[in-house]
């Protein structure tokens, strides 16, 4: 299975080991197509193809995995709900404990050490740092209130999600960072 299936998310165990049973990794889809995007969802179309090959850099490279969680957002009075409306609903749909660390940090925050221009970065690199930069500039203007929820300690996942405009649902990506 690709990346990306309505509903689908790659389930914890994949992000962690996702070389297992001979089934591709969960960036592993090649174009929106493979990766199960309906023909009909241009929007899923837009960041899978934007999202295809990408990694997060942390102390482990982790490719980033469209979602879309359809009534992610249901029964929210704004657009935005607050930090914490967010928190709940994220422990709710990935079954996080209530003591599991959650925190919130801004799409700015998350991409800026990933897009940040560095002394001697090859062209393949700035590359890289281009297409992330396009990556959350795509997030930022077509969903509404975008943000970065980081599940975890040490393995975090980290989900960088908004809501799609007149609907009750999530688009974003998700990555497996390592932190010691």
């Amino acid at each position: 299975m690709g990346p990306y299936v309505r509903g689908y998310t790659a389930p914890m165990e994949k992000l962690q080991n996702p070389q297992t049973k001979d089934e591709p990794s969960p960036g592993a889809a090649k174009s929106a197509a493979d990766a199960g995007v309906a023909a009909d969802d241009p929007l899923m179309e837009k960041i899978t193809t934007a999202a295809e090959g990408l990694f997060v850099v942390s102390e482990s490279d982790s490719p980033l995995t469209p979602f879309r969680w359809p009534g992610f957002f249901a029964g929210a009075e704004v657009a935005s709900p607050p930090e914490e409306d967010l928190k709940v609903r994220l422990r709710g749909r990935e079954s996080l404990s209530a003591d599991a660390p959650l925190e919130t940090v801004t799409l700015k925050a998350f991409f800026q050490s990933q897009v940040e221009p560095q002394e001697g970065d090859d062209d393949e690199i700035k590359d890289e740092k281009r297409r992330l930069t396009e990556l959350r500039d795509l997030m930022a203007n077509e969903l509404q209130g975008v943000t970065v929820l980081r599940a975890g300690e040490i393995q975090i996942t980290a989900y960088v999600l908004g809501r799609v405009p007149g609907t009750e649902d999530a688009v974003g990506v998700s990555a497996l960072l390592v932190e010691t």
